[in-house]
């Protein structure tokens, strides 16, 4: 079982997944902790969220600045910013 830390992916799936392929990672041996930030400025914040749901368990998140800009947002406590990249989310 290997352990591994990963920070500030925003948005950017397909680099995360090139990461998890290049560390060898295996959902039922592995775990790795996304570091906050996950959503926002990358192409495809919706599809980091799902590969985080699909591997529940082995992928566990802290959450970071954008992330609770998201969630306030959605629920209307925050406006959302011209610059945000969460309209797939």
């Amino acid at each position: 079982m290997a352990l591994y830390c990963i920070g500030d992916i925003q948005g950017c799936d397909s680099a995360l997944g090139r990461l998890l392929d290049e560390i060898g990672f295996s959902a039922s041996r592995d775990t790795v902790y996304l570091l906050g930030d996950l959503v926002n400025r990358g192409p495809d914040s919706a599809a980091v969220l799902r590969r985080c749901i699909a591997h529940d368990g082995a992928l566990r998140s802290l959450l970071g600045n954008h992330d609770l800009h998201l969630l306030a947002a959605a629920h209307g406590a925050r406006k959302p910013s011209r610059r945000d990249t969460l309209a797939s989310v």
